[in-house]
């Protein structure tokens, strides 16, 4: 017996049909295969992480070992003791790193030094390695400039890391926990894109992970995790400005909570990012979904702030226990604004495509080629969709220029250093995923 025309539907219909898929080239009537097509579509960066992952040297990528050290440490739940000792050398980054920089004791046999010997020489060969297989036992104590990095994340990179005979499995091990981490949030945020709007959408996903962005979800560093996390909260922006009523929905609230949390508690700007995303996601679903979300008492919303107000509570102590660097500067320094737009071209291509120690670049056309396609996406879904999807995008992209100016005047330019792209990538890997979605959409 069919409901009469005037009655509203209950939550549980509304969950029923607001998350079908839109796209015929998704079995509508099966929405249980989504995570079959999702996938799929991640296989390509799963064969090409696995590919990195093997075949990039132990130690050839930007203080890979010294996070190998941290991990370590971290699965053997020992952070470590502040270093007291001078820096390691007589420039202001050195001094930096020797602030924040602990003491952790780790397995002798796993021990990496020396798998740095390459680092900035494009021309020197993995030959320089050393060996492997030591056969010693015991532990040893090690330094590490990553002791400020919050510690959560680096426990399944470490406990994967501990079980291998010697530092270079540790490397490979270390990296495969990383891209296993990555995959499952990228699989989160795809499956999600394909439950509310379908195939099409996932165009500004293939944008928004640049190569740099597979680089980092295939080396031993937190930066994988970020970024993935990232892009999957971005997916509950984007999809809430086409649809909003999906941040009504158990699959907004279980994403959030998942990606979110696993973004905060990556990197120190994780909390910012993901504040950054949750706002973005709250305004473009409107002030009436809004309401609506904080009346209804839904349980997996509850779930969803419980998990990442305890993530940024993790966080703060964290930093404010731990991490206490020198030679912080100022943005209002007018010299920083000179170095900024100075390394403006570097912080670029490092976020598209720069590996190994950042002495392995992509081709200048290919960065070129990359930045277009990016740019073409972005400006052509401000220029055919409405006011709050535009207002949604230039912010993001306003926020993402402050926090890069921000973050290099007071942490770079004190120490003469560059900003990274991937440090800032997080932030702006949600404008093209965020476009993609808005501008399909209108075109369907």
């Amino acid at each position: 017996m069919s409901a009469p025309a005037h009655a509203r539907p209950g939550d549980e219909d509304i969950a029923v049909l607001d998350e079908r898929p839109r796209q015929s080239a998704l079995p509508r009537s099966r929405p249980r295969h989504l995570w079959w097509w999702s996938v799929l579509l991640i296989v390509p960066y799963l064969v090409l992480g696995l590919s990195w992952v093997f075949s990039n040297p132990p130690g050839a990528a930007p203080d890979e070992g010294d996070h190998l050290v941290k991990a370590l440490g971290v699965a053997r739940f020992d952070i470590g003791t502040t270093y007291l000792g001078p820096p390691t050398g007589p420039s202001k980054a050195q001094s930096r790193n020797a602030s924040i920089a602990r003491v952790v004791k780790i397995p002798r046999a796993l021990d990496p030094k020396g798998f740095h010997c390459f680092a900035f020489q494009s021309a020197v060969s993995a030959a320089c390695l050393p060996s492997s297989d030591s056969g010693v036992t015991g532990t040893v104590a090690r330094y590490t400039p990553m002791g400020a990095y919050p510690p959560f994340v680096y426990l399944p990179i470490g406990a994967a890391a501990l079980t291998a005979p010697n530092p270079a499995r540790a490397f490979y091990l270390g990296r495969l926990a990383v891209l296993a981490m990555s995959s499952g949030l990228l699989l989160l945020g795809v499956s999600y894109l394909l439950r509310w709007v379908g195939a099409a959408a996932v165009v500004g996903m293939v944008v928004a992970i640049t190569p740099m962005a597979a680089f980092c979800f295939s080396i031993l560093s937190t930066s994988g995790v970020e970024l993935a996390g990232a892009l999957a909260v971005s997916c509950v922006a984007a999809v809430a400005l086409v649809r909003p009523q999906s941040v009504l929905s158990r699959s907004a609230h279980l994403t959030l909570a998942i990606a979110g949390s696993a973004l905060v508690l990556s990197r120190q700007m994780g909390v910012v990012v993901c504040g950054v995303l949750v706002l973005l996601t709250l305004f473009a679903a409107g002030p009436g979904i809004v309401r609506r979300l904080l009346k209804e008492h839904r349980p997996t919303f509850f779930v969803a702030v419980i998990a990442l107000l305890s993530s940024v509570a993790a966080i703060t102590w964290w930093e404010r226990s731990f991490d206490h660097p020198n030679q912080l500067g100022s943005p209002l320094d007018f010299g920083a604004w000179q170095g900024f737009l100075y390394d403006a071209p570097v912080t670029m291509e490092t976020a598209v495509g720069k590996f190994g120690w950042l002495d392995t670049p992509l081709p200048t056309w290919a960065i070129i080629v990359w930045t277009t396609v990016a740019a073409t996406l972005v400006g052509a879904a401000l220029l055919l969709e409405r006011w709050r999807s535009r207002t949604v995008i230039l912010t993001l992209v306003a926020v993402t220029a402050v926090v890069s100016y921000v973050t290099y005047a007071v942490v770079f330019h004190p120490v003469s250093a560059f900003l990274q792209g991937r440090d800032v990538l997080a932030l702006f890997i949600g404008v093209p995923v965020i476009a993609g979605v808005v501008l399909t959409s209108r075109l369907a």
